[in-house]
């Protein structure tokens, strides 16, 4: 990229750096990358969107909605403006004014994937199931085995009755990625209510005997255990259920997720760390690794990935 602006700036160029800087978690490059853009084209739809999703990164909403409000006045035919307002509401809560946006959208160009992730995202974070399979139902054989939409229309038909439908579609997402913790557990769960208990059992234990396990993947096992048999291993996972350190380790785990999520590797590092038993957990030094590596901390990735 920056050889390329240094052999003359070029409007598009500015944008797609921009956006990489932006999802790698530099937004100060990005900025400056949209202070160039201001200076070539300050109204085009490209460089409303890319200075509302700054201020999004900036977790300044109210901004960004100004933003994105001027946008969609600008380019009423345009979804962008309105998929960007829906994102900075839900991220403040706001679910059902993000609605209103996403059907707006969905007016425009109901078939867009943009305005489908974004319908069926809202639909799942309310709970909303039956909405999630009335959007996906029409394209659901064009779904990749391991996108958010599939996963999230196989967890619809396995909430709305449809286990096997739904252990077929995540036995494929797990087959293509057997490390993806959502698909394993969502297997497992179909594996149980489709009978077969042991089987849910071999596929939840991977996940339930680490130390990152939360709520979900304990009372799973437990639930699995008791069914197929394996009485001590379930009263194991409800022993563990019963901790009362549960909550505490969970909001540590979902601390350091969310600064590796981010890009906040020192943050990540030190969370991580935190969890009692991590120097024995596969998952989590797996990502002490890449946290430390990604940190510029070679010789302590490189001590991690051998444990």
């Amino acid at each position: 990229y920056q050889r390329g602006l240094s052999s003359g700036a070029s409007a598009r160029l500015v944008v797609e750096y921009a956006r990489m800087l932006l999802e790698s978690g530099d937004r100060a490059g990005a900025a400056a990358q949209l202070a160039a853009l201001e200076r070539m084209e300050p109204a085009t739809l490209a460089t409303q969107m890319l200075r509302g999703d700054l201020q999004i990164a900036r977790q300044d909403f109210a901004a960004a909605l100004t933003v994105f409000n001027q946008a969609a006045k600008d380019h009423p035919r345009r979804v962008e403006p309105l998929l960007g307002t829906a994102t900075a509401l839900a991220l403040q809560g706001r679910k059902q004014e993000a609605q209103t946006a996403v059907d707006s959208a969905a007016a425009l160009k109901a078939s867009d994937g943009r305005v489908i992730a974004m319908q069926v995202q809202l639909a799942a974070e309310t709970g909303n199931w039956a909405k999630v399979r009335d959007v996906l139902q029409p394209v659901e054989g064009t779904l990749a085995p391991t996108s958010v939409e599939n996963l999230t229309y196989a967890e619809a038909l396995l909430r709305l009755g449809q286990a096997e439908q739904a252990r077929s579609r995540f036995a494929r997402a797990h087959l293509a990625a057997p490390g993806n913790p959502y698909a394993r557990l969502m297997l497992a769960a179909a594996l149980l209510e489709t009978g077969d208990a042991a089987g849910a059992l071999a596929k939840v234990r991977p996940l339930a005997d680490s130390v990152l396990a939360g709520e979900r993947e304990l009372s799973l096992a437990e639930a699995a255990g008791q069914a197929s048999g394996a009485t001590a291993l379930a009263q194991g996972y409800q022993a563990r259920l019963g901790d009362t350190g549960l909550k505490a380790r969970q909001a540590v785990a979902a601390a350091a997720d969310s600064a590796f999520a981010r890009g906040d590797w020192a943050k990540a590092v030190a969370a991580y760390r935190q969890l009692p038993g991590h120097d024995r957990d596969p998952e989590v030094l797996r990502r002490l690794a890449l946290a430390c590596a990604h940190g510029g901390q070679t010789a302590a990735a490189i001590g991690y990935a051998d444990q």
